[in-house]
């Protein structure tokens, strides 16, 4: 039963955590529309820290998958 209670933490941190990198990817979406809009070149690597970020999602939501399929078991 305790390991069924720290999944739960976990995956409610995990959770937290992905509010934060959504709030990140729009700050970088945010960087990426204005330096198109001001300087109207290509951006300095944004789509690179963009794609590192949606890795990282993507790492989170696999251990939280993870993490339910241990905690039914």
């Amino acid at each position: 039963m305790a390991k069924k209670n720290i999944h739960q933490e976990e995956i409610v941190f995990a959770k937290k955590q992905l509010v934060l990198l959504a709030t990140l990817k729009g700050k970088v979406s945010e960087l990426i529309l204005k330096w198109e809009g001001n300087i109207g070149a290509e951006t300095p690597d944004y789509h690179l820290l963009m794609n590192q970020l949606e890795s990282i999602e993507k790492q989170i939501f696999s251990k939280i998958g993870a993490w339910k399929k241990t905690s039914l078991l």
